[in-house]
């Protein structure tokens, strides 16, 4: 898996085949009050043919639904090193730096070089905000291609969260690289929690075969979202 080169110039929003616009979510907090993270994402392409490079500028359901779990577990970050594997348009690794009380570190990745150019925009959005203030964790989007080695060697080890959503929904995903960048990035101790959309029974056992053949133990739990009501939404919780 290779990402595409960074366009030359220009903003992502800028993008002549893309229409992007700003949402604003929310999501209650665990013990109390409420969650508000604002964000561009696509909302419609203007090409003849559908690259998947540009798959994660879209928002997909579980990272609204996961996003909403993880809110409602904050405690589950509080103080920890959490990386966001496919991360998109970054509205999961944004809420989660919003949690409280907050994480220590919050990193955002993707494996395409557009959705990183809109990641960085939101986050630049996001660190201008109001509501920013000490407890504000440390935060940063890169690019991060799963199944090869990390490319920054003090990342190896150092995360107590691997989060992701959506990550496994096709016979195309990686599911073995995706195992494996996961646990390289996972300090010992630490937990995967990966959410997806229960779209294909076929996905959902292949993934369950793979990772038992990868030696993961997990727990899975169906969580009852209020932003995807009619969709089943998995969170699987896996250690390596």
């Amino acid at each position: 898996m290779a990402a595409e080169e960074p366009r030359a110039s220009g903003s992502i929003l800028d993008h002549p085949e893309l229409v992007f616009q700003k949402r604003v979510f929310s999501f209650a907090k665990e013990r109390g009050g409420a969650i508000s993270v604002g964000l561009q994402c696509a909302i419609a392409y203007a090409g003849s043919q559908f690259p998947r490079s540009l798959q994660g500028v879209f928002l997909w359901p579980a990272a609204e639904a996961l996003s909403e779990f993880s809110a409602a577990n904050s405690s589950r970050f509080s103080g920890k090193k959490v990386l966001e594997l496919g991360a998109g348009a970054g509205l999961l690794g944004l809420t989660i730096a919003k949690c409280d009380p907050p994480p220590l570190k919050v990193v955002i990745t993707d494996g395409s070089a557009l959705a990183v150019e809109l990641l960085r925009e939101n986050l630049r959005m996001s660190l201008e905000s109001s509501d920013v203030d000490a407890a504000t964790p440390e935060i940063d989007a890169r690019i991060l291609l799963w199944g090869v080695p990390l490319p920054n060697e003090s990342d190896g080890g150092e995360f107590d969260v691997v989060i992701g959503a959506d990550l496994v929904f096709d016979d195309d995903c990686d599911v073995f690289g995706l195992l494996r960048t996961a646990k390289e990035a996972l300090a010992a101790g630490g937990e995967f929690i990966l959410g997806m959309m229960d779209r294909s029974e076929r996905v959902r056992s292949r993934f369950e075969r793979e990772a038992a053949e990868f030696g993961c133990e997990w727990k899975k739990d169906v969580f009852k979202s209020e932003s995807w009501r009619d969709s089943v939404i998995l969170v699987y919780t896996l250690k390596f």
